[in-house]
C-alpha cells in the first residue's frame, strides 16, 4: 500500500521515515507512489526518510501528479529517498525515487518539484524504464539545488530523466555549485529527451563533479548543453571487443579490466594456422592514449593498434596462436592506457586448446549446428541488451529438421540486470553428450512468450573458426544482431559436478552417486530487500521431502528446516560475498529464498507461508511458491538467480545471484 496519500490539500510532513510502501495496484494512481502520492496537492516535506518502497508503474518513493483542478507542487528539504524502486513496463514509465507528472496531455495543470541542498536522492532505481533518481514529464518544472544524486540507474536518465510528450517541454532550473550528480546509471547523470533547451544557472567550471557510469556527468549528445559540459572534463574511455573473422561483428566483450574469467578462443587443430581479432575502442571525451599490447607464449602480437585513439573512434590488434603444441594455453593481453576510470594495465585473460583429436569440426547449415564429433557442447553468454530476461533452449532434430527433442538451457540476464561484479561471461553451460552428426537449432523465447527460432531470420550465425559459431539474435529491429550474442562450440570439458540434470524448470544440485563433496558459494545482490538464500535436501526431482510435495500443507516449513545449516547465504546491495561449506554425497539439493528475512523469523511467523505475510519463502518448484509463480532462474551451470517480489514483480532474477563451485 502507499504510505501516505494528498489528493488536493496543502501538507506538511516532518520528522518520519517512510519505508516498505508497496503501490501494487494496476492502472490509475493505484500503481504509482510507493511511499507517497501526491494528486493535485501542494505538499511539503522536511527532515524525511523514504527508503525501500516500490511502486508497480510510476514513483518508487513519491509520485507528484497535476490534475485537472490544480496543478501539484512538491518541496523536499533536509530529506532522503534511498533504495526505491519504480518497475514499470516500458521507458514511459519511471522515476525511481520520484516521478514528477504535470499530466498536460491528460488536462493536468502542471506539477512542480523543489528540491534544495540538505537532500540526498540515492541507489533509486526504475527496471524498465527512465529517471532513476528522478523523471520529470509532461510539461512539469524541477527546481534542483545542489542535492546529491548519487547510485541511481534506470533504462536512460540514470540520475534525472526529462521526458517529453509530443510538444510539451519541462522546465528544469538547475543550480549545481556542487559535485552532486554521481555515480549514476544509464544516460549518465541527466537524459533529456525536448527539443527545448533547460535553464540551467551559471555553473563553476570544473566542479569535481565524478563520471557517471554512463555517459558524461550530465548526459550526452543533447543540444544546447555545452555549459554542462564544462561539470566534468573530458576524459577518454577505453572498452575493448574481440571481433569475428570477418572483422565486424563483436564477440567479447570487456568494458573494464576487473574481469577475471578468460575469454576461451576455442579448441584448434594441431600445426593449424589460428589468428582472432580484437578492437580497443574510446567512448569518452577526449583522445586515449596506449601503451604496446603485450602477452605470453604461445600467444603473439601480430598487428598491434594504433595510438592515440580519437574520441568516439578505435583502433585494432590480433593475435597469433603458436598450435605446435598440444594442451590449454591461458595468457593475460595487457596494455596501459590514461582512461582515469582504470588502474593500469588494462589487461584482460584469453585460453585456447591445441588438440590433435579433433577429427571433425563442427559445421552450420541452414542455422543447424552439426556436430562434428561425439562429446559435450559448451555454451557461453557473451552480451545481452534486452529490455528482459530471455530464455536460451536448443532443439534436437531429425534428418528432417524436425523437433525430436527440446532441451531448456538457461536464461540470459540482460546488461543492465547484472549485479555489480557478475558478468555475462559468468553465464556458462556445460551439456551433453552428442554424437557426431547430431544436429541442433538454438532459440530463444522472451518471458513474454515470443521466440526466435532457429529457422528465424532474426538469427546471425558467424564462424569464428577454431570451432567456435556466434549466434546473434535480432530482437528490437534495429538490424544488428546485438541483442543476445551466444557462442556455440564442442569441448572437451566435462559437464560440471552436480549440473547434470539442471534445466530451466529444474534448478537442482545433484550429487547422486557422489561422496561429500566441498562447496564454494559466490554471491551477488541488486535488491533493496536484505534477503537470505540456502539449499534443503529434496527426495527426488519432483522436490518431495520426507513424502510431502511441493503444495502441500507443511512444505515450506519442512524445507526450511530441512536446510542444510552450515549453508547462510546473504550479502550488502551491490556487493560480493563468499561462503564455503560440505555437502553430504549421494543427495538431491535445491535453493530457496526467504524475503527480507531469515529461516528463524519465517519459521516464527509464517510457517505456512502464507501469502501477503511480511516474510514469504520461493522455492525452485512453482507449486511451492505462495504465489504459484516462477522465481528461480537457471543462469548457467550451477548459478541460480532469484526474484523476490510477489507476483513475479519485476521479473529480473537478480535479487539475489548464488554461483555454486563444486569439488
Amino acid at each position: 500500500m502507499t504510505a501516505a496519500e494528498s489528493t488536493n490539500a496543502n501538507v506538511t510532513i516532518s520528522d518520519l521515515t517512510l519505508t516498505g510502501g508497496f503501490a501494487g495496484g494496476v492502472g490509475g494512481s493505484a500503481d504509482d507512489g510507493g511511499a507517497i502520492f501526491n494528486s493535485g496537492g501542494t505538499l511539503t516535506l522536511n527532515n524525511l526518510t523514504i527508503t525501500a518502497n516500490t511502486a508497480n508503474d510510476d514513483g518508487g518513493g513519491i509520485a507528484s501528479v497535476g490534475t485537472a483542478d490544480r496543478a501539484a507542487a512538491l518541496t523536499i528539504t533536509g530529506t532522503t529517498i534511498s533504495n526505491n524502486i519504480a518497475i514499470g513496463a516500458s521507458l514511459n514509465d519511471g522515476g525511481g525515487g520520484i516521478d514528477v507528472d504535470a499530466n498536460t496531455d491528460e488536462g493536468g495543470l502542471g506539477s512542480t518539484l523543489t528540491i534544495d541542498g540538505t537532500s540526498s536522492i540515492i541507489g533509486n532505481s526504475t527496471t524498465n524504464g527512465s529517471g532513476g533518481g528522478i523523471r520529470v514529464r509532461d510539461g512539469a518544472t524541477l527546481n534542483l539545488t545542489d542535492t546529491s544524486i548519487t547510485g541511481n540507474s534506470a533504462q536512460f536518465g540514470g540520475g534525472i530523466a526529462e521526458v517529453s510528450n509530443g510538444a510539451i517541454a519541462n522546465t528544469l532550473n538547475l543550480n549545481l555549485g556542487a559535485p552532486t550528480i554521481l555515480n549514476n546509471d544509464a544516460g549518465g547523470g541527466l537524459d533529456v529527451e525536448s527539443a527545448s533547451v533547460p535553464t540551467v544557472n551559471p555553473l563553476p567550471p570544473n566542479n569535481g563533479l565524478a563520471p557517471n557510469v554512463t555517459g558524461s556527468a550530465l548526459g550526452t549528445g543533447n543540444s544546447g548543453f555545452t555549459n554542462i559540459a564544462s561539470l566534468q572534463p573530458p576524459t577518454p574511455r577505453v572498452r575493448v571487443v574481440r571481433l569475428d573473422a570477418a572483422g565486424g561483428s563483436f564477440l567479447n566483450v570487456v568494458d573494464d579490466d576487473t574481469t577475471t574469467l578468460p575469454i576461451d578462443l576455442g579448441v584448434v587443430s594441431l600445426s593449424s594456422s589460428f589468428q582472432t581479432f580484437f578492437r580497443i575502442e574510446n567512448w569518452g571525451q577526449a583522445a586515449l592514449n596506449l601503451g604496446a599490447v603485450t602477452t605470453s607464449a604461445p600467444f603473439t602480437v601480430a598487428t598491434a593498434p594504433t595510438s592515440p585513439v580519437a574520441s568516439s573512434t578505435s583502433t585494432e590488434f590480433s593475435l597469433n596462436l603458436d598450435t605446435t603444441t598440444e594442451g590449454t594455453f591461458l595468457s593475460t593481453i595487457a596494455f596501459t592506457t590514461d582512461d582515469p576510470a582504470i588502474t593500469p594495465p588494462f589487461d584482460f585473460a584469453v585460453q585456447a586448446t591445441v588438440s590433435a583429436t579433433i577429427v571433425a569440426p563442427p559445421t552450420i547449415t541452414n542455422n543447424i549446428f552439426v556436430v562434428g564429433q561425439s562429446g559435450n557442447l559448451q555454451l557461453q553468454v557473451v552480451s545481452a541488451s534486452t529490455e528482459q530476461v530471455v530464455d536460451v533452449r536448443t532443439s534436437r532434430l531429425d534428418s528432417s529438421d524436425q523437433v525430436v527433442e527440446v532441451i531448456n538451457l538457461l536464461s540470459v540476464l540482460p546488461n543492465s540486470f547484472r549485479p555489480n561484479g557478475f558478468v555475462a561471461a559468468q553465464q556458462q553451460d556445460i551439456f551433453g553428450s552428442f554424437a557426431a552428426g547430431d544436429r541442433l537449432g538454438f532459440e530463444l523465447v522472451t518471458l513474454d512468450g515470443r521466440a526466435i527460432t532457429f529457422t528465424s531470420d532474426q538469427l546471425q550465425i558467424t564462424d569464428q573458426g577454431g570451432g567456435v559459431f556466434s549466434f546473434g539474435f535480432e530482437i528490437d529491429g534495429d538490424g544488428l544482431f546485438d541483442d543476445v550474442v551466444l557462442t556455440i562450440q564442442q569441448t572437451t570439458a566435462a559437464v560440471p559436478l552436480g549440473s547434470d540434470l539442471q534445466t530451466q524448470g529444474l534448478e537442482v544440485i545433484n550429487l547422486l552417486g557422489s561422496g561429500v563433496t566441498n562447496a564454494s558459494f559466490t554471491v551477488y545482490r541488486e535488491a533493496v530487500f536484505s534477503n537470505f538464500a540456502g539449499f534443503y535436501r529434496i527426495d527426488d526431482v519432483s522436490g518431495s521431502i520426507g513424502g510431502i510435495a511441493p503444495g502441500q500443507a507443511g512444505y515450506a516449513q519442512a524445507a526450511i528446516q530441512q536446510r542444510v545449516g552450515s549453508i547462510e547465504l546473504f550479502v550488502n546491495n551491490q556487493s560480493i560475498s563468499s561462503f564455503s561449506a560440505s555437502l553430504a554425497g549421494n543427495a538431491l539439493y535445491a535453493p530457496f529464498l526467504i524475503v527480507n528475512g531469515d529461516p528463524f523469523a519465517f519459521i516464527n511467523n509464517n510457517p505456512d507461508n502464507t501469502p501477503g505475510l511480511e516474510l514469504q519463502a520461493y522455492f525452485a518448484f512453482t507449486a511451492a511458491n505462495p504465489d504459484g509463480v516462477d522465481h528461480v532462474r537457471l543462469l548457467g551451470d550451477n548459478i541460480f538467480g532469484f526474484e523476490d517480489l510477489p507476483g513475479g514483480g519485476d521479473l529480473d532474477f537478480n535479487d539475489i545471484i548464488v554461483q555454486v563451485n563444486l569439488g
